[in-house]
């Protein structure tokens, strides 16, 4: 079942009733509030789409629900100081046939939002006058216009069936439905006498009642209410005596005392127009089509709009309705007083909604557990004389024991379940197999994502407009079970599965579903009278997965993280009751700024808390360090970076380090699983384990709003920890390419972390043991580890912002050669920080000697350092790299070591060899050695690329610091070719070039959409080499024609534009490159470019050429204009129902066919499959790129298809690329 929370309306249906509209003298009455809206914040406003804006104030809602009583308060007033004097003409019919006017849609929106706002009764008067206009209309049924203001009428009656529910609820008490007043029933009578004229008006030109399902809903309404409306004459249908059992013609289980099938259509898109809407006859057809079909099963509820009514009206005019099955449901959302007058009121409600003498099965949804009256209500239900059986709702496993435990009998409980959402399997299981419970699914193609359009497709943007809530709540369900990429591992199997069996993947998923012994059902939504995937659907009972096909998903199961959704979303039905976070709220920290023991604290909380009790408050820094969190700090728990269900527990709990943001470490586990003695390689598929993290995902997680207010707090109140220090680096990894702060924030943590002590941390070997805790051990690892890592910080940025360094050498530090090798070290991670370290250390002592030579000495101390550089990066390569051969060390990690060694070679050589070219403008021979360094680095990264790290297909969670190292490494190449001399160059060329566009290809291969940073970069490198061969052609050409042969170099030699372009290791900011601008302090030498005698002055500056820079975000792509013809050769005759000269155009997505003539389908289905790959750019000599000749795939047909190209169209990726059809066919 889902609640009134998920609803994907564009305005919520039901709210508190607000009172009066007349709101203008209670205003003068309410104090005076602050009004301001912050001027950036009010640009957001101003220049946001409409959509946006939605999708953002949705998105709000759903993290913070208090917020809703704020925007329904303001949208009255808003509604009430825009009340409009009087109704315009909202039907133009000047043509004969009546159009709506703008002003309808105006109107509709209003009455819309005045549901939404709880004015149900106000929204029923604007819609009287809406219906009033109407009744005088006339319109022609057979017409394409007819059929259009048909389509309007529908959503009309779709409006007064929603208003009507807006009534239904303001009527609503704790005691029951109260009757209306007379000013209410006289607004009721009035819109039912105008139905009723319609009605009539109908019957006496032959047409079909377009508001039948809203009259409908309102005679319900008038007679559930025991109002004293007089009632009409209305040929009303007799109720039916309920379900029949008989075999089942699908496969089905038994229900209590009936047999039904293992598939219900649910009617949950009833409780919306947004699903669209249908007339009455429209959906009658699919409801009797879907029971000819044997899926005769039917779940609906109270709050799902008029589904009860639309289909007890149907149920009740078929001569087989005892053989259709009602599964109701009545959901206590708000307060009652349980008493047997009130069930059996609510009962009766029921029954005079489906129109029937009892119900099947009414499935009981109670809200608040607290409120122990539940039991009591379920008993009730189940004695009840007209309850065949008694079914639950969203009740876990617990309160739905305590139900059957004491005596009541229930035969299902409706539960969230799917490969995603696999809560039933830890506890409801066991559960329902002890009470012979069977479960109801919903949700269980999560939805709408387990589907084969979503197979091998990139992660969805979330505020795309066709985002509904059900695609973001299922979206970050999949990103705590696993993420996108084991997602669409999980989807390719299941292909696979359909393949085998020639089903869909959402046949294979709910089949999936169905094989569990304690499920019942599996309930799938129908949009009756829009559309209907019976065939699609039946498929699902229609075959077993084998042993073969269920191993398969296991291999994929087993590595989603299906326990943290568990844990992080409650037991099933949790997710409506808010039971995590009410909890946590409730673990308030005591007087003392400890946290109060709860079964809700994480599982390492009582072993932390027993550790911080045997170490004394003032530990210096070569024991182990008090990490809790000072008195001042608010509960973590409850003020994190991000609402529940997003980060792991150990995350919630304040434990911000990387591992524990989207995995929970075996450690922290309450029963730790045996450890393997080698690392298997599912292990190495976890970008966190492989010290890779996806930015989308990580921004997902730490926005920008939760880092706000977790700073703010830090700040003010001096807060320090273990856990704020991590936070602090998360945040800077993540922030923003062109983020000023991260200089402040690293320093910050860096102070913080020298007031806590760090800066005197010793290594393993000179300090004394004071603990055998292996938590305790780990905690103290886990200080030293964050203090390297913000070594290795403080050093990166130190040579990306030419800023000093904050930390001094230590100890540890410069020990870290041996950290890794301590007892309870992380295989792989930590092994990668250590020899990071030493990497750093080198890099900076090479840095401040070449920072202290003096100008005259350079081009011979240079030579010097360059020497006992690579001396010592050989050495380090020599000591460090076949540790990484390990069979613990997972291949990204083997990469990262790599690449980064090979950026700081080329990086530091760089020096040498850009003062050897300016040399050479003198006669001087360049530097071969560091020619050869720099040249073999660049194009080793790169090689990384593509033949390393590629084949992994993990290229697109690299860090974004090996996208600008990568660019980099590209950029030096070629600047590199542009300013050799040509004997030195030729070789040289090749290579870098493949080099080149084998990563382009590499990163192109793996983006996930147009706009990630693979997609960018594969697009940046492939247009560096296509400026490099201009470049050289137009230089050339300038040599032939002015016989200029001057020699000059612009590779940039000042140390301080070095330090300006360095980028930083693992977990560190960058900053894009900047253009490198000429050097003053090379005298003569400027900013242009020579190829051996290149036109002075000739500008080659690549990081300033808008041409390079522009292109990779340029997201356009063109398309061909295509024309196709039928033609007939000599002694050939057509038989397929074409003419001969017959043709269509492909303009762009629209496929049009000219008025007075049609195609054949024989002739269309032989040519559609190549109108896509004929309207694209191919190979010269490719036979798409030409004119072609397709035969009729009639064998009997002589006819031939001719293609011709006839224009050329420019289109952006975010426009419509589907094909559509004007026409006849």
């Amino acid at each position: 079942m889902k609640t009134l929370n998920d609803q994907s309306i564009e305005f919520p249906f039901i709210a508190p009733h607000l009172g009066n509209m007349d709101t203008e003298h209670n205003a003068a009455k309410s104090p005076a509030k602050a009004a301001h809206v912050n001027m950036m914040t009010d640009c957001i406003i101003a220049n946001m789409p409409a959509d946006g804006l939605r999708s953002i104030l949705r998105g709000l809602l759903g993290e913070n629900t208090s917020n809703t009583a704020g925007l329904t308060k303001l949208a009255s007033k808003y509604l009430a100081n825009t009340k409009p004097s009087s109704i315009p003409e909202l039907f133009d019919t000047s043509d004969g046939s009546p159009k709506p006017t703008l002003d309808l849609q105006l109107i509709q929106s209003r009455y819309r939002c005045l549901m939404g706002c709880g004015f149900g009764f106000e929204s029923v008067e604007l819609l009287t006058a809406v219906i009033h206009q109407i009744q005088k209309l006339e319109w022609n049924d057979g017409t394409a216009e007819g059929e259009e203001f048909l389509e309007i009428l529908a959503t009309i009656d779709g409006d007064v069936v929603q208003s009507t529910t807006a009534v239904h609820k303001l009527l609503l008490t704790s005691s029951g439905i109260r009757p209306m007043n007379t000013e209410d029933s006289k607004t009721i009578t009035t819109l039912r006498e105008i139905l009723y004229t319609c009605r009539s008006f109908a019957i006496t030109r032959g047409q079909d009642f377009p508001f039948e399902r809203g009259l409908c809903c309102l005679e319900k309404l008038i007679e559930g209410t025991g109002s004293e409306i007089q009632p009409l004459q209305r040929n009303e249908i007799s109720r039916t005596n309920g379900f029949k059992s008989s075999k089942s013609v699908l496969e089905s289980f038994q229900l209590g005392p009936a047999e039904v099938p293992r598939m219900f259509m649910g009617l949950w898109q009833f409780s919306s127009p947004a699903w669209g809407t249908a007339s009455r006859s429209k959906i009658d057809r699919h409801f009797r089509k879907h029971v000819d079909s044997g899926l005769i099963a039917y779940d609906m509820a109270d709050h799902y709009g008029d589904a009860e009514v639309t289909f007890g009206q149907f149920r009740s005019g078929q001569e087989d309705s005892e053989r259709i099955y009602c599964a109701t449901k009545w959901a206590v959302f708000e307060p009652i007083q349980v008493t047997k007058e009130i069930v059996d009121a609510n009962i009766s409600e029921r029954l005079t909604a489906i129109n029937s003498t009892s119900v099947e099965l009414l499935q009981f949804h109670w809200q608040d557990y607290n409120d122990h009256q539940y039991v009591e209500a379920a008993r009730l239900i189940e004695m009840h004389p007209n309850v065949q059986s008694l079914g639950l709702c969203n009740f876990d496993s617990d309160h739905m024991c305590k139900i059957l435990e004491s005596g009541v009998k229930a035969v299902s409980n409706q539960v969230q379940f799917s490969l995603i959402d696999l809560r039933p399997t830890f506890k409801m299981a066991e559960s329902c197999r002890k009470h012979n419970v069977k479960l109801l699914t919903y949700g269980s193609l999560c939805g709408g994502f387990l589907a084969d359009k979503w197979v091998g497709q990139p992660a969805p943007n979330l505020f795309d407009k066709n985002m509904t809530p059900s695609h973001r709540k299922y979206f970050e369900m999949i990103n705590i079970w696993g993420g996108w990429i084991l997602f669409q591992e999980l989807l390719n199997v299941l292909a696979k599965i359909g393949s085998k069996h020639n089903v869909s993947v959402s046949s294979a998923a709910i089949r999936w579903v169905l094989d569990h012994d304690y499920v019942g059902a599996v309930i799938i939504g129908a949009r009756m009278g829009i559309s209907e995937h019976i065939d699609e659907n039946l498929k699902a009972l229609s075959f077993l997965l084998d042993v073969e096909d269920r191993k398969a998903i296991q291999n994929v199961l087993k590595r989603s993280r299906a326990k943290d959704v568990f844990e992080a979303m409650g037991d099933c039905g949790a997710e409506y009751r808010q039971i995590r976070r009410k909890a946590q709220r409730s673990n308030a920290r005591t007087g003392s700024g400890s946290i109060a023991e709860s079964p809700n604290q994480p599982p390492n909380a009582n072993l932390r808390g027993e550790m911080e009790r045997q170490i004394s408050p003032n530990s210096t820094p070569s024991g182990i360090l008090d990490t809790s969190p000072p008195q001042t700090a608010h509960s973590w728990s409850s003020e994190g970076l991000q609402q529940d269900g997003i980060l792991s527990r150990e995350a919630q709990f304040g434990k911000f380090s990387l591992e524990n943001i989207l995995s929970v470490p075996d450690v922290l586990r309450p029963h730790p699983p045996p450890r393997s003695p080698t690392l298997s390689t599912d292990s190495f598929n976890d970008p966190i384990t492989c010290n890779m993290l996806s930015f989308p995902v990580a921004l997902g997680l730490f926005d920008r709003s939760h880092t706000e207010n977790l700073l703010g707090r830090v700040f003010t109140r001096g807060a320090k920890s273990t856990e704020i220090v991590q936070a602090i680096l998360i945040f800077t990894y993540w922030k923003e390419p062109a983020e000023i702060r991260t200089w402040l924030l690293v320093g910050y943590a860096i102070r913080m972390c020298i007031e806590l002590g760090w800066h005197e941390l010793k290594p393993v070997t000179q300090k004394p043991r004071i603990s055998t805790d292996e938590m305790s051990i780990r905690e103290a690892r886990n200080i030293e580890r964050t203090w390297l890592v913000l070594f290795v910080y403080d050093r990166s940025l130190s040579l990306q912002l030419d800023k000093p360094w904050m930390i001094d050498e230590s100890n540890l530090i410069s020990k870290a050669g041996e950290w890794y090798k301590e007892e309870y070290a992380v295989p792989g991670g930590d092994l990668l920080l250590s020899a990071f370290v030493c990497l750093r250390l080198i890099s900076a002592e090479f840095l401040e000697l070449s920072s202290s030579t003096k100008s005259d000495s350079q081009n011979s101390r240079s030579e010097i350092l360059s020497k006992l550089l690579n001396t010592e990066l050989n050495t380090w390569e020599k000591d460090w790299l076949p540790k990484f051969e390990d069979e613990k060390v997972a291949p990204p990690q083997q990469f990262l070591v790599n690449f980064y060694s090979l950026h700081l070679r080329l990086l530091l050589n760089s020096f040498t060899l850009q003062r050897s070219l300016k040399s050479a403008r003198k006669g001087s021979p360049v530097s071969k050695s560091a020619l050869w360094q720099c040249s073999s680095s660049a194009i080793g990264m790169l090689e990384n690329i593509s033949k390393v790290i590629g084949p992994l297909k993990q290229l697109y969670f690299v860090q974004d610091s090996v996208h600008v190292m990568t660019a980099y490494a590209a950029i030096f190449l070629i600047k590199l070719l542009l300013s050799l001399p040509k004997n030195l160059r030729s070789d040289l060329e090749t290579q870098s070039l493949q080099a080149i566009l084998l990563s382009s290809d590499t990163f192109s291969e793996q983006c996930a959409t147009q706009m990630t940073g693979c997609a960018m970069q594969a697009r940046f490198l492939k247009n560096l080499v296509a400026k490099y061969h201009r470049l050289k052609s137009h230089t050339s050409n300038q040599v032939r024609d002015h016989g200029v042969h001057s020699y000059q170099s612009d590779m940039p030699t000042s140390l301080e534009s070095l330090h300006n372009r360095m980028n930083t290791d693992v977990g560190t900011s960058y900053q894009v490159p900047r253009p490198m601008q000429s050097c003053q302090d090379l005298g003569e030498l400027t900013d242009a470019t020579s190829i051996n005698g290149s036109t002075p002055y000739f500008s080659t500056n690549l990081l300033n050429d808008k041409e390079i820079w522009d292109a990779p975000i340029d997201d356009s792509f063109q398309l061909f204009d295509l024309r196709v013809e039928v033609i007939c050769p000599p002694s050939s005759k057509i038989l397929c129902g074409a003419k001969e000269g017959d043709h269509f155009t492909l303009e762009g997505e629209m496929l049009h066919l000219p008025p007075g003539q049609g195609i054949s389908i024989y002739s269309l289905s032989s040519v559609l499959p190549l109108l896509a790959a004929k309207q694209r750019f191919t190979h010269s000599n490719d036979w798409m790129s030409t004119d072609g000749l397709i035969a009729c795939p009639d064998p009997n047909c002589g006819s031939q298809l001719k293609i011709t190209r006839t224009g050329l169209r420019t289109f952006k990726h975010g426009e419509t690329t589907v094909v559509g059809l004007e026409g006849n066919v």
